[in-house]
């Protein structure tokens, strides 16, 4: 088997421990510790498709058949989760001091099902986190689009939060190696904020290590240029909350910091929870230790 293959093996069995399938150009960019250019993974490719270690359906390649059917059954409640995104994008780009934010998790891999929320990765100014997500959170409330414990089908999730003084992940690996991170951190889909996001990316050379044909680019086929109204309300926005968000920044941080360890999930043994000044993360049930070992186990079978 030549190095190619197992890459697009290795990628394969990512997306097939999540049954979804892949198309060429994703297997790419996610290509797995494997570098190498697109006419040479048409190649190999096919090669594994004469094999018959793995299945093909219109654009996307997979491990198994049932991915593929399972793909197609997922399909409308994805398009239905997207249309939902973009119907209140205008109400997610108003955020003041929110600079670029991104879809995560299941709908960023078309994972999702009939009780999936829609997670959300935020890039805030400096020194405006924690204000940052108290208006989040009233303003999504309001609008009924928060999940909370009780409502969480199609609500939206914002469990990740860094400043651009803190855009460096590394930290945030487990220790050794990190594929699910890897994956998860290079499946990103930006709605806006692409100069944030590009910078944001610039901070994380480790990616490279896993998977070193991924470009950023790959990733922008969600991204929408706001109009020039939404720039000027937000612009004012901003104006208008910056000298409240100044003063009321430290007593907002001390107040969820306090909350967010108070929380009983947040200090079980699976829990990842960081809540730091440039940082907000949210993970009570880490999967990536239990990821890595079946990943890992997959590979050297």
């Amino acid at each position: 088997m030549s190095e190619i293959e197992r890459g697009i093996l290795s990628t394969l069995i990512f997306f097939n421990i999540f049954q979804v399938p892949a198309t060429k150009e994703r297997i790419l960019a996610l290509l797995y510790q494997t570098k190498t250019n697109l006419s040479e993974l048409n190649n190999n490719l096919n090669q594994l498709l004469n094999q018959g270690k793995i299945f093909k359906r219109g654009a996307y390649y997979a491990l198994s058949q049932a991915d593929l059917d399972r793909y197609e059954q997922k399909l409308t409640l994805v398009n239905k989760q997207w249309q939902k995104v973009f119907r209140f994008y205008w109400l997610l780009y108003l955020l003041p001091f929110v600079r670029q934010i991104s879809i995560i998790n299941s709908l960023a891999l078309n994972n999702t099902n009939e009780k999936s929320d829609i997670d959300f990765f935020v890039i805030t100014s400096p020194r405006r986190l924690y204000v940052a997500r108290s208006i989040i959170i009233v303003i999504l409330k309001l609008f009924g689009l928060y999940k909370t414990k009780y409502k969480v089908k199609d609500r939206f999730c914002f469990g990740f939060y860094v400043t651009k003084k803190h855009q460096d992940l590394s930290r945030v690996l487990i220790p050794g190696s990190d594929p699910l991170f890897a994956f998860w951190f290079a499946s990103f889909l930006p709605l806006y904020g692409r100069e944030d996001y590009l910078e944001f990316m610039k901070q994380n050379q480790w990616i490279y290590d896993y998977l070193p044909n991924f470009e950023p680019d790959s990733c922008f086929q969600k991204l929408k240029e706001p109009s020039f109204i939404l720039k000027v309300i937000k612009k004012t926005l901003e104006i208008i909350f910056w000298l409240p968000a100044e003063l009321l920044e430290p007593l907002a941080r001390l107040v969820h910091i306090r909350h967010t360890f108070s929380l009983p999930e947040n200090h079980w043994p699976t829990a990842t929870t960081i809540a730091e000044k440039d940082i907000l993360k949210l993970h009570a049930l880490d999967p990536r230790k239990d990821f890595k070992a079946e990943f890992q186990n997959r590979l050297n079978t």
